[in-house]
């Protein structure tokens, strides 16, 4: 609804915590506020945690909204996993 708080998340596993994979928001509001950090997981693996929040507006509905987290490897090629969710 206009004017109350849009609250995302998106996470990824980190198989290697030293090379965690990095998270990036797309198609979200200028003003969206986005807090990333690495986690340990109950069962000792890690994953990083991406969160973003906004105010929602009436442009805003039926607006897709993109969360892609990239592993790098050490290799030319880079793993991208995205997920996507549209508001309403």
């Amino acid at each position: 609804m206009e004017g109350t708080t849009v609250n995302l998340n998106c996470s990824a596993k980190a198989p290697c915590p030293k090379q965690p994979p990095t998270i990036s928001w797309s198609n979200i509001p200028e003003s969206a506020h986005i807090t990333t950090q690495l986690q340990k997981n109950p069962d000792k693996t890690q994953s990083v945690f991406s969160y973003v929040t906004f105010k929602a507006l009436y442009m805003d509905h039926m607006k897709n909204i993109s969360c892609t987290a990239t592993y790098p490897r050490n290799t030319p090629d880079v793993s991208i996993v995205e997920s996507t969710v549209m508001l309403r």
